[in-house]
């Protein structure tokens, strides 16, 4: 009414504040006067703004403006004259288009690199407007505001992610404090707000982390508009986005309590009731004493005041941290529950069928519980456990120790670091990984013992060499490294079975590689451990305090596993049957009998085979040649 009656023409709001005041803009065409709206203060939802587009001449006569801006940089820094096409779509984005003239802006990754098109990155600003910092706080003006180059210019590092397009805009993506993790899975809160409006009916949808009553924040959606039960909403969901993604609770209310700035009021909303969560279907009641005991341990753990046994665990806001709760609470109880059949399963009624009574026989897996008591006298006083060689290692170990200086099963890789080198600092990191990790403390035993033995010594020192190489001579000494250590190889008692070299460059920067026996580090766990050692790394550079949680599981959990499966007469009695019943048998070639002080694996010339595979297997082998040409 103020707008119409007073002839506004230029009106400078928050976006959810003029959400709310458009209704009533648009029910009196022709009244307003404005010229142009600008946006700012928070995330534009562009969709919302279609119905203004189609609100007649006085409406299109308004030019609406998205800017994008921060305090620390005094206010706006990017502008973007918004069309009916960038409101079409519902799952667009706010676009804040190109900064003003007298501001820079770039889009940087967590290295301060800039970011390829259409990847995000975090946006800082340069220019007259960057403040100096902040008053009496050094330490988060030094955090905030950084120097990227020797210029002495000075950057704003804005918290907020976008990324560039191909037509030069700039799409903002959200606060990185906005993010979340969920299941391990990086989430952006407003990629589910924008599948909600999807739903015929919602008008407006926000979603949140919020306590609901539990020990955990869980993802929760407000939303005004056409009531509908919660299950309808989250079966909406789930046919747009991953399980992981789907809020918990759904939580109806009238409108959208807004900051006396026109933003969201996130401490006026309501804390969602169990209606909320699972809607206001009939709780179904335990039947028998295992579903009692497991709705007691889900209210427990879930913080809720009831459950009913036809509700997944998954939809009551369970995820990977509580269901741990969950199944250690019933092995208290003397009851035994999987990780697996609780998430495959999901509700009460189910998982009761898959729930078993611990055995007073099962006891914790101590150290050299896998080996003999003859073996452990045996070993030396400087190991703290010791269990068989796996299958599998034995195969590897065989290969590599019949073709020495061929690289057999031996691992030798390279990475290109952006870091200072600080030697103490790797020694360290390399210390921690050490203690960490049993396996980068382990010496096979192939030969010394009744079986052969991984052995676990107390202590052992992963191997550093440090080189220092000019730039222009680098790929050669990488290369002779690589060659030095297929050479060298590992000894069969050698232990750790890792070793590790810096290539140290003049602007302290430097290359960082690892030569390591495959049969402590697959693939998987390399890039888990090198992601874990640039970590550390970077910790002690600046000093943090490290804190390392305990390991979930360890080689020789797989190796009790193992072992157990090899003393299995079912297992044994499964493999003999399918050998047993297999039509026809391929006769592998013979190895070459290796000649005294010589380890070949080469096939003899007249190392051949010949066997029938059948029609249907011929006609299938050729159609597969002749479609990959």
């Amino acid at each position: 009414q103020l707008v119409c009656e007073q002839g506004v023409t230029v009106l400078n709001q928050t976006p959810t504040a003029f959400y709310a005041v458009m209704p009533y803009l648009l029910q009196t065409p022709g009244r307003h006067q404005l010229r142009h709206v600008i946006f700012g203060g928070e995330a534009l939802e562009p969709y919302k703004l279609l119905p203004w587009f189609d609100g007649g001449m006085a409406c299109e006569q308004t030019n609406l403006v998205n800017m994008y801006g921060i305090t620390e940089t005094t206010v706006h820094v990017t502008y973007r004259l918004l069309t009916r096409q960038d409101c079409a779509d519902k799952e667009a984005n706010s676009l804040i288009g190109e900064p003003l003239a007298d501001l820079d802006i770039q889009l940087l990754d967590e290295w301060q690199q800039p970011t390829p098109l259409g990847v995000p990155g975090e946006i800082y600003v340069c220019g007259a407007g960057v403040s100096k910092g902040y008053l009496n706080r050094e330490a988060l003006t030094e955090q905030r505001f950084v120097h990227l180059d020797d210029s002495g210019q000075i950057w704003y590092r804005s918290g907020d992610i976008a990324r560039r397009l191909a037509n030069g805009d700039i799409e903002y993506l959200g606060r990185r404090d906005h993010q979340v993790k969920i299941r391990g899975h990086r989430v952006e809160l407003g990629d589910i707000s924008r599948q909600l409006l999807k739903y015929t009916g919602i008008d407006d949808a926000v979603v949140l982390m919020r306590n609901t009553g539990g020990q955990e924040l869980v993802l929760t959606a407000y939303y005004t508009g056409r009531h509908a039960e919660p299950p309808l909403l989250g079966a909406h969901l789930h046919r747009l986005l991953p399980d992981y993604m789907v809020p918990v609770a759904f939580v109806r209310i009238e409108k959208m309590p807004l900051t006396i700035n026109g933003k969201l009021d996130q401490k006026s909303l309501p804390t969602p009731s169990l209606t909320d969560r699972v809607g206001s279907g009939e709780l179904q009641a335990p039947t028998n004493e295992i579903e009692a005991l497991l709705c007691q341990v889900w209210q427990e753990v879930l913080g809720l005041e009831a459950v009913g046994t036809n509700l997944g665990f998954t939809t009551l806001g369970g995820d990977s941290i509580s269901s741990l709760q969950v199944v250690g609470k019933l092995r208290k109880q003397g009851y035994q529950l999987s990780l697996q059949d609780l998430f495959q399963y999901q509700t009460i009624e189910g998982v009761a069928q898959y729930i078993s009574v611990i055995e007073d026989t099962q006891v914790e897996h101590q150290p050299f519980d896998l080996i003999s008591e003859d073996i452990r006298r045996a070993l030396p006083t400087n190991v703290e456990d010791a269990y068989p060689v796996s299958q599998l290692q034995q195969g590897m170990l065989y290969y590599s120790q019949s073709s020495p200086g061929q690289g057999v099963y031996h691992d030798i890789v390279h990475y290109q670091t952006e870091l200072k080198f600080e030697q103490s600092c790797l020694r360290s990191t390399l210390d921690l990984l050490s203690a960490r990790h049993p396996m980068l403390r382990t010496q096979i035993a192939l030969d010394q013992y009744a079986i052969p033995l991984l052995l676990v010594h107390c202590a052992a020192e992963i191997e550093l060499q440090v080189y220092q190489v000019e730039q222009s001579a680098l790929t050669g000494a990488l290369e002779d490294w690589l060659q030095q250590e297929h050479q060298r190889g590992f000894m069969a008692d050698d232990y750790p079975l890792l070793r590790v070299a810096a290539h140290v460059l003049p602007d302290g920067m430097f290359h960082l590689s690892f030569s390591n026996h495959h049969a402590i580090v697959d693939g998987l766990s390399e890039a888990s451990l090198i992601a874990e050692l640039l970590s550390l790394y970077r910790q002690l550079l600046a000093n943090q305090p490290i804190a390392l949680e305990p390991l979930q599981a360890s080689y020789r959990d797989f190796i009790a596993m193992e072992q157990q499966a090899l003393s299995d007469e079912q297992h044994a009695s499964f493999w003999q049957h399918l050998a047993d019943t297999t039509a026809s048998r391929v006769q592998l070639a013979a190895v070459n009998d290796p000649v005294e002080g010589e380890h070949s694996l080469s096939l003899r010339s007249s190392d051949a085979t010949s066997c029938s595979l059948g029609d249907s297997v011929s006609n299938a082998l050729r159609q597969l040649a002749l479609s990959s040409g």
